[in-house]
């Protein structure tokens, strides 16, 4: 069950990390560096906040987004409620992640 309960929250992350990632303006981004690199490096920095809501507000607000609907609320409440294994993640294992979107993107 405990590996269940992994793959669900890696595949919550992922879709979080996915639709923040394709609401980017990339062209205006990233001029001289790597979209995946300043993508990894984004989302370490917003990783030192203290909930999954200012992860997601400040994030979206250092790719230029104002807003990213694509994003459902209840996705980043979910995400929340086990804040501790995602920002773990998120922290120590961001270039696995900023992969796993480069597969489906």
């Amino acid at each position: 069950m405990l590996n269940l309960e992994k793959q669900s929250l890696e595949e919550d992350i992922k879709q979080m990390l996915l639709c923040i990632y394709r609401a980017a303006n990339w062209k205006k981004i990233a001029k001289a560096h790597s979209r995946w690199d300043i993508f990894s490096h984004k989302i370490r920095a917003a990783a030192d906040t203290e909930t999954m809501q200012e992860f997601f507000n400040q994030l979206c607000y250092s790719l230029g987004l104002q807003s990213c609907v694509e994003v459902p609320s209840s996705l980043i409440k979910r995400l929340d409620e086990q804040r501790s294994e995602v920002f773990h993640a998120l922290r120590y294992e961001t270039t696995y992640y900023v992969c796993l979107i480069a597969e489906v993107n």
